[in-house]
């Protein structure tokens, strides 16, 4: 009988290693740095007075991380973004702005040129918390405030883009990629529940169960699915200053191939599917108010450049 090959017999040594119950973590070196291309595509589907509204959003962000600081429990990670592409596909034409296209002088591709050159912190648990996203949203107002804009267009992209590249944003987006790592060391059998809430209009509450798919010699697959909802505020919101009930719900499902030593994160693909209505309640500006049906697709997916 032929002996197995080198790979084979590390396959073999690998998933008796995971057969034993093993942290799987963070483990970043002080120092060192990392990176990886993340998209996010926001597809807004909605339907008013019987009249079908779509609308598109993509985020394509190289970011690049180095590991300034390491305590017991956490890192901090000195950031920087290396390119922002921003599409806006919208029913009365398309947007974009790209750091890298040349002879764009407009306010919202100069700001995000000039993010290129601005650095912030995230201080990242070992468990892939996101505990806090500090400068980003100082940068932003630093970089529109050096544009050569009036103050109504300064506003303007400044509440545009704090939804794209602004410090809950990123820690939102960011979340979807780092909040997945067990508490307690782990075997392949083993599931685990990671809940998390983002801040946003409205708020979202998600409840994920993941589980090791598969473990390779130089990589851990982790899957996970759940599911996903809006947490209903204190007091209604504002939309264009009449108030606003969203009442939200879906699924969402998660692959994402960590490095097997690291614990970084090397590909991913999630797809978060919300269905349900924007209720505008009884108001001066639109009385007996209105039900807005909606959908909303969010498709994120991660690579190492």
């Amino acid at each position: 009988m032929a002996r197995p090959g080198l790979f084979t017999l590390l396959m073999l040594l690998t998933c008796f290693a995971f057969a034993q119950k093993r942290s799987i973590a963070l483990k970043l070196k002080p120092g060192a740095t990392y990176s990886f291309v993340i998209k996010q595509t926001s597809t807004t589907s909605q339907t008013i007075r019987q009249r079908p509204l779509e609308t598109r959003l993509i985020l394509t962000a190289g970011m690049r991380f180095m590991v300034s600081n390491v305590t017991e429990g956490d890192y901090t990670l000195n950031t920087t973004f290396d390119s922002i592409k921003l599409q806006l596909e919208l029913p009365n034409g398309d947007l974009q702005f790209n750091t890298e296209k040349r002879g764009d002088s407009g306010i919202y591709a100069v700001v995000l040129k000039s993010l290129k050159k601005r650095p912030f912190n995230i201080r990242l648990s070992k468990t892939g918390k996101i505990m806090e996203v500090e400068g980003s949203d100082n940068n932003l107002q630093k970089a529109i405030a050096d544009t050569k804009a009036d103050t109504a267009q300064r506003q303007q992209a400044l509440e545009q883009l704090r939804q794209s590249v602004g410090s809950t944003a990123i820690t939102n987006l960011l979340q979807k990629i780092f909040n997945i790592y067990p508490e307690v060391a782990v075997s392949n059998n083993d599931k685990w529940i990671i809940q998390t809430q983002n801040k946003g209009e409205p708020d979202i509450a998600t409840r994920n169960y993941y589980m090791v798919k598969t473990a390779l010699p130089k990589s851990i697959v982790i899957q996970g699915n759940g599911t996903i909802q809006s947490v209903a505020p204190a007091r209604p919101a504002l939309l264009n200053g009449m108030p606003v009930e969203r009442n939200l719900a879906g699924d969402t499902y998660v692959n994402i191939t960590t490095d097997y030593i690291s614990g970084w994160p090397l590909r991913a693909e999630i797809n978060e599917k919300l269905n349900g209505v924007i209720i505008i309640n009884d108001n001066p500006q639109l009385p007996g108010g209105l039900a807005i049906p909606i959908n909303i697709n969010n498709i994120v997916t991660l690579s190492i450049p």
